[in-house]
């Protein structure tokens, strides 16, 4: 994971100094409220996996990139994101036992948006 964020961090710098007018780059970050329903259960050979509590908290970083020309405009985007939720694998039989777990969501995803620039308005799709 540490790889990941320092090659975004250095892309954008890298990308910083080749800045020209019709393109601009920038980081992108913030906070990610996932809400799942609390009485989420699953149940296999031996043991039953069920979520602890309903909301979990996460975040995601990256870099983005506006590249404008003729009116139209084209905007990528690179994201890393990174959740987690508090579950509990409680064992089936003569003694049940149980242990909490945390189970860790990460993933990368690249969107590429693109469109018309209408002044201060942008309409398109992605």
């Amino acid at each position: 994971m540490k790889r990941i964020l320092i090659v975004l961090f250095l892309s954008v710098f890298v990308m910083g100094t080749s800045n020209a007018q019709f393109a601009s780059f920038g980081l992108k970050g913030g906070l990610n409220f996932s809400s799942l329903p609390e009485l989420q259960t699953g149940q296999s050979a031996g043991y039953i996996v069920s979520a602890m509590k309903e909301s979990q908290s996460g975040f995601h970083v990256g870099v983005t990139s506006l590249f404008r020309f003729a009116g139209l405009y084209l905007q990528p985007e690179l994201l890393f994101t990174q959740t987690e939720r508090d579950m509990l694998i409680t064992t089936t039989g003569p003694s049940p036992q149980s242990h909490p777990f945390t189970q860790i969501y990460r993933h990368l995803s690249l969107s590429v948006q693109a469109g018309i620039s209408l002044g201060p308005v942008k309409i398109g799709g992605g």
